[in-house]
């Protein structure tokens, strides 16, 4: 039996229900949240894992369909005017994340707008995976700061050194410096997501490297060797 799914592109995927280490049909999947700071690797941590076998959900994607629905259009450009708007009248995310992270009161009002929007969806996904015994991965950048954390068996945490995520926030989505520092002051501190992870990955090296760390939480979580003290950090060289 396999459980199917509508993915972004409309049509229907199938994936097998997940098979737990005594060989018995998980009976209500598994929910895993990767979090981390802008550019340290989330997304393609969480394609990893899909390619894997789970179900990725990218909470970002979620976001930018939002913007296409009349009515956010409406309530951003009374929040924000019309002037976040292209010339074909829809949400221009660049100018809008802009005028959003100017000062917490702006981003408080994209949040209301976005975030009650993006949970149900989420919910219904995870209600769906439950349902069918499959595992299904979150990606989301503010996984915490929306308490999406708390739909999660188990969270990992994908980080980099600053130096690192700047480059690529600079180099990969155009960002002029000091705009990855800018949005992230609006964000929950690091340490404390750390310490509410499962698993830290440390992403500083080759995409050979990350495939390795993942591969073995993939492991992990199937076969439920987690520990339940500390989170299990995956580092550098010198874990080989």
């Amino acid at each position: 039996m396999t459980a199917e799914r509508k993915g972004d592109d409309g049509k229907m995927q199938h994936h097998a229900p997940l098979i737990d280490r005594t060989g018995r049909t998980l009976d209500r999947g598994i929910i895993v949240g990767v979090a981390g700071p802008i550019a340290a690797g989330k997304s393609t941590a969480s394609l990893f894992l899909a390619g894997l076998g789970a179900i990725e959900i990218d909470v970002d994607a979620l976001a930018h369909q939002l913007l296409h629905e009349p009515e956010v259009i409406r309530e951003l450009v009374e929040a924000f005017g019309e002037d976040v708007l292209d010339a074909w009248g829809r949400p221009d995310r660049w100018k809008l994340g802009r005028r959003a992270f100017a000062d917490e009161r702006s981003i408080s009002e994209l949040n209301r707008i976005l975030h009650p929007r993006l949970i149900e969806r989420l919910e219904e996904e995870i209600r769906i995976a439950r349902e069918q015994g499959v595992m299904l991965v979150v990606n989301a950048a503010l996984l915490f700061e929306m308490g999406l954390d708390e739909f999660c068996d188990y969270i990992i945490t994908i980080v980099a050194d600053p130096d690192v995520r700047e480059h690529r926030a600079i180099t990969k989505r155009g960002w002029p410096r000091g705009e990855m520092a800018r949005r992230e002051s609006y964000h929950l501190p690091l340490e404390e997501k750390l310490r509410k992870s499962d698993f830290i990955v440390e992403n500083n090296g080759s995409y050979d490297e990350l495939q390795r760390k993942l591969a073995e939480i993939y492991k992990e979580i199937l076969d439920g060797e987690k520990s339940q003290d500390q989170p299990q950090e995956r580092g550098g060289e010198e874990e080989r």
